[in-house]
């Protein structure tokens, strides 16, 4: 991790020593997971576009329809990928401006708060949707050939993943955006 030479003679001046280990200890969780969860959605990204691309290579259907939802689901999960991609960018950028300036810093948390908000209440639903419009149109065909009862069954468990997926994301966006939130405070008290 980058020390900040100008925060740390502030705070050593306001604060005691502890204070700043605190600070700089929740600074370091921060960044770990940042980290962890890069590495995750990575991973379940590339896995989800390449099952999505194998099952687009590997059907035999001539129905519009079953090769357009693929299309659709493989266009989500790239255009989740893209924005996790441009977010993550962004947060390196948060990275570099701690050992420059702590109040740019605590803009940039700011403005990092700002995004998970963003995400949670408008990328992931949009996302969660659209990847299910393709799901149910990449189906179709094979689902269309089963009992109303199981097609209703398959389609239910469907939307129930998507309610739990979403919900997950969201608390976990929240439960980040309260870690940053109480970063910037303790960075706050400890300067002040």
């Amino acid at each position: 991790m980058k020390t900040n030479n100008d925060l740390e003679k502030l705070w050593k001046t306001k604060v005691n020593s502890q204070r700043i280990n605190e600070v700089e200890l929740a600074i370091k969780q921060n960044e770990q997971q940042q980290k962890r969860v890069r590495w995750y959605v990575g991973i379940i990204g590339t896995l989800t576009l390449a099952y999505f691309c194998w099952l687009y290579n590997m059907t035999t259907s001539s129905l519009l329809i079953t090769k357009l939802g693929l299309i659709v689901a493989i266009l989500a999960v790239l255009g989740y990928i893209g924005v996790f991609v441009y977010l993550q960018r962004q947060h390196y950028r948060v990275e570099g401006q701690l050992s420059t300036d702590s109040v740019n810093y605590l803009k940039a948390l700011r403005n990092q708060m700002n995004r998970n908000k963003w995400l949670a209440r408008i990328v992931y639903p949009i996302y969660a949707v659209v990847l299910l419009i393709g799901i149910v149109l990449g189906t179709y065909e094979y689902t269309a050939t089963i009992e109303p009862i199981w097609r209703i069954g398959i389609y239910v468990v469907l939307g129930v993943w998507v309610v739990i997926s979403l919900n997950m994301m969201i608390a976990f966006k929240q439960k980040q955006e309260n870690r940053i939130r109480n970063l910037i405070e303790d960075i706050e008290n400890s300067i002040k």
